[in-house]
């Protein structure tokens, strides 16, 4: 899945990145 939505660390990922590198 590609929905989420990180914003304490700097990351925006919808549907674009495979997962959120906190």
């Amino acid at each position: 899945m590609g929905l989420r939505f990180h914003i304490r660390g700097q990351c925006l990922n919808i549907l674009s990145y495979p997962e959120a590198t906190e």
